[in-house]
């Protein structure tokens, strides 16, 4: 028993340690991300020793993730994931070749789901290629996404892929979708 009370007084310590070296890093990762993809409406991420999220705004009001909508908990909640893999990327001294994002516009209005697509437009620089997930018409036709991939299933239950064609835009860098 001593030797289990030791082992998990480590272990707090270690998780206290971690948690004091990430969690600034991720703060000004996460608000960077939040800043830019709420146009300003939001200044700041910050997280408690447990990984609770409050967003501030401009003025330094301080609101628990909780107090917000569906599509801006989603914000909050992408510039979080975001921030963690540049970070996790960052840290083995790496790009991530790709991001995944599994129906993350959902709940977002229009507004919203176009300032996410700007912003990962810009973040492909980091991540190569994004591929999106989703179900929204207006993310499928985006001019920011690159290429459309259908998948459809039979009557047998048999999937298939496949590319559809989308017209031909300017090249704007964007994603692939």
């Amino acid at each position: 028993a001593s030797r289990m009370d030791e082992m998990d007084g480590l272990f707090t310590e270690f998780f206290r340690s971690l948690t004091a070296r990430a969690r600034p890093m991720l703060e000004v990762e996460a608000s960077d991300l939040v800043r830019e993809l709420t146009d300003g409406r939001y200044e700041r991420m910050e997280f408690d020793d447990n990984y609770r999220v409050k967003v501030l705004d401009r003025f330094d009001d301080s609101y628990a993730i909780e107090r917000f909508s569906g599509g801006e908990s989603d914000v909050a909640s992408l510039s979080a994931r975001v921030a963690l893999s540049r970070i996790v990327a960052s840290r083995g001294g790496n790009t991530m070749g790709f991001l995944v994002l599994d129906e993350v516009f959902g709940s977002l209005d229009a507004g919203r789901r176009n300032n996410v697509l700007l912003a990962l437009e810009r973040l492909k620089r980091s991540f190569g290629q994004i591929f999106i997930i989703s179900h929204v018409a207006e993310v499928q036709e985006s001019a920011l996404v690159d290429e459309v991939w259908m998948l459809e299933e039979d009557e047998e239950g048999k999937s298939t892929v496949r590319r559809v064609n989308i017209p031909m835009m300017p090249p704007s860098g964007a994603i692939a979708g």
